[in-house]
């Protein structure tokens, strides 16, 4: 049996061993079972199931960008130097600037 310490503000450590068998990570949610006079911990699995991918796409893109270029637009957003450049390429006789 495991044995931890309540601290002055009622706040108790979990001991690995049991974190690692109930596979508790921080942030996660438990619940107190009252049965014949005794508390169980039990780890809540009603959660957000978006919530377990939340971080763990690195990619330094917003989600507007990773959804265009799944979707097959490409990068959606333009610099400022590809928008001049775009601009010089307009069709012959066309002047950029004459735009009504």
């Amino acid at each position: 049996m495991q044995q931890t310490k309540i601290t002055t503000k009622y706040q108790i450590t979990l001991p690995k061993e049991v974190r690692q068998a109930m596979n508790l990570k921080p942030g996660e949610q438990v619940s107190f079972k009252a049965e014949n006079g005794r508390y169980y911990l039990v780890k809540n699995t009603q959660t957000n199931p978006i919530e377990k991918w939340r971080g763990t796409l690195r990619s330094g893109k917003r989600s507007d960008e990773l959804v265009a270029e799944l979707r097959g637009y490409g990068s959606i957003f333009v610099s400022s130097v590809q928008l001049v450049a775009s601009a010089n390429q307009w069709p012959p006789g066309r002047n950029p600037d004459e735009i009504s």
